[in-house]
């Protein structure tokens, strides 16, 4: 694994990003000490024997055609997020660092809704990203995605008024849930940065 400040680890977000582009998702189950199990579930091909779906099985949230602000450096995540946000009624546009997701931002700052970003990132970090558009927008709102379990960086997060910390690797659930819920928390409490987790 990498050393703190150096990456998520095992490239855990690029297998993620592969699934999700496959129509699938990834758990993990894991105890101190006895270490990690990964499970990666497909979906079947077509043709083969049909999986009822559980009865109490929600549909995940669907967007209105809100405009949403990807930002990762890695190409696959970014990919598999515009994906995921499309198929789910959702405008995205993407950036590779933060430097990027400025230029894109005052381009497109009338439709943008809400800015997804992953914290660690070359040329500009999620933190930085933030500071820098909340000068531009203090009405924006934030979702950091983050593999770093801590609670300084949590508190950091909340300090800057992110409205979600979003969990590297999340499945597609959690992520457009996590989308749905800022976006309308930015209906229900207009003006000021809220403090969701």
């Amino acid at each position: 694994t990498k050393g703190p400040e150096k990456g998520t680890g095992l490239g855990l977000s690029t297998v993620q990003s592969i699934v999700w582009a496959h129509g699938g998702f990834v758990t993990v189950k894991r105890a101190m000490g006895r270490g990690s199990v990964f499970n990666v579930f497909l979906p079947a091909q077509p043709g083969g024997a049909e999986c009822a779906e559980p009865a109490s099985a929600t549909p995940f949230p669907r967007g209105h055609g809100e405009c949403i602000l990807v930002v990762d450096d890695e190409a696959p995540v970014r990919s598999a997020i515009r994906e995921a946000l499309r198929q789910h009624n959702y405008a995205v546009l993407t950036a590779a660092n933060g430097k990027e997701a400025i230029t894109t931002f005052l381009t497109h700052r009338d439709r943008v809704r809400l800015v997804l970003t992953d914290d660690m990132m070359p040329e500009m970090g999620g933190v930085p990203l933030v500071r820098a558009l909340r000068l531009l927008d203090p009405q924006m709102r934030f979702i950091m995605a983050s593999g770093l379990e801590s609670e300084a960086k949590r508190a950091e997060y909340l300090a800057l008024g992110v409205q979600a910390i979003l969990p590297k690797p999340s499945g597609p659930k959690a992520l457009l849930e996590t989308v749905r819920a800022a976006i309308e928390e930015t209906v229900a409490a207009g003006a000021g940065p809220a403090h969701r987790t």
